[in-house]
Parts: structure tokens; C-alpha cells; sequence
């Protein structure tokens, strides 16, 4: 039983699994007879020995390339950068088939009762400012954060840390209200996305 707690409290801290779903799949795991887990545990070792962080929008790929397939994309508009918590959200963006620019993967929000960017070590702010200077092509940085308390909070904080640290002809904009409060990018569907980019305001 000892280790059937220990399974449920590691699967709890994957994103998407309460308690009670963790318990679940922890019971299906120790249970399942369809070497479901061994699969499982294959694959994964595969795809983390397999997938690098990109240099230039430090996302997670996984082909032999130098940088990530749209950072590779010479067509694509190098004046605006799309700023996000993690790749699934870069992905969401992608599907809208709308979004021409780059993007940049931050790692992560800012809880709200913390009022410090630069003291979290998991965020990537360092290396997005970096990015910004020095590429002086780069016009606008949107901030795609989930329109949540926490997602606004991050974005509040990040545009000011960017106005402190970047040349005042970079313009900081965010998604528009396309969102409804509440909101993920993650589970947005792409025409709402698409609305929210479209309408995106200086707001910064």
C-alpha cells in the first residue's frame, strides 16, 4: 500500500491530475495486464533522451536540427515575438494557422501572491530579454498568457521587467479579449485564439 501512495503522489504532479484522478490511474497501472506500462516507461525514456531545448525559443524538439522547426522557417516574420508558458500553448497558437512570427517559451507563470519575476529560477526571463537584444529586427513581443489571475499577473510583471530592460521601440502587446475570463490557452479552441490574436492591443 506504502508504494501505491508514492505512485499516486508522483502521478498527482503532472499537470491535469487531481487526486482522485491520480488515484485512478495508479490503481490501472498496478492492475493493467496489457504491458501498458512498460510501453509507457519505453517511450518515455526514448523521448527524453531524444528531445533538446531550442537556442533561439528554448521550446522542447525532438528532430536533428540546430533549432526547432519554426525557429528553421525562413519565412516566417522574424518582427514579432510571441511570448508563452510552455509548448503546448505554442501549439494552440500553431493550429490557429494565423500567427506568422516566432515564439518564445518562458517555462512557467508567477503565482499571485508573488511579486518577484527575477527571483524564480525556472523562468527563462534572462534568456528572453537576451533574445530581444540581440535581435534588433524583433518589433513586438506579445505576451500570450492565460487570461487567469495567475496568466495576467505573469504578464503584468513580465512587461515591466521588458520595458526596464528593452529598447522602447520594442512594443509589448497582449492577446486581445477573445479569451473569456478563466480562460487557458492551452484549451482554447482556434478561432477564439484567433480572435485574440487579431485583436491584441498595445495594453502595456
Amino acid at each position: 500500500m506504502r508504494n501505491l501512495e508514492s505512485l499516486t503522489e508522483i502521478l498527482s504532479r503532472l499537470p491535469g491530475l487531481g487526486p482522485r484522478q491520480a488515484r485512478r490511474v495508479a490503481y490501472f497501472l498496478a492492475a493493467e495486464d496489457q504491458n501498458i506500462s512498460a510501453d509507457l516507461l519505453r517511450e518515455l525514456q526514448q523521448v527524453r533522451s531524444s528531445g533538446r531545448y531550442c537556442p533561439l525559443c528554448s521550446g522542447l524538439f525532438f528532430d536533428s536540427g540546430e533549432w526547432c522547426q519554426i525557429c528553421r522557417d525562413k519565412d516566417r516574420d522574424p518582427g514579432i515575438l510571441m511570448v508563452v508558458e510552455n509548448e503546448i500553448d505554442k501549439e494552440s497558437a500553431e493550429r490557429t494557422a494565423t500567427y506568422q512570427g516566432r515564439y518564445f517559451v518562458l517555462g512557467g507563470s508567477v503565482p499571485v501572491n508573488d511579486k518577484e519575476l527575477t527571483s524564480k529560477p525556472y523562468l527563462r526571463w534572462r534568456e528572453l530579454k537576451d533574445r530581444i537584444l540581440q535581435d534588433p529586427g524583433i518589433k513586438e513581443v506579445i505576451l500570450a498568457f492565460n487570461y487567469t489571475p495567475q496568466g495576467e499577473h505573469t504578464s503584468r510583471l513580465l512587461a515591466d521587467y521588458l520595458k526596464e530592460q528593452v529598447s522602447e521601440t520594442v512594443a509589448i502587446s497582449s492577446l486581445g479579449r477573445g479569451f473569456s475570463s478563466g480562460t487557458e490557452v492551452e484549451y482554447s479552441d482556434p478561432d477564439t485564439f484567433r480572435y485574440a490574436l487579431l485583436n491584441r492591443g498595445n495594453k502595456y
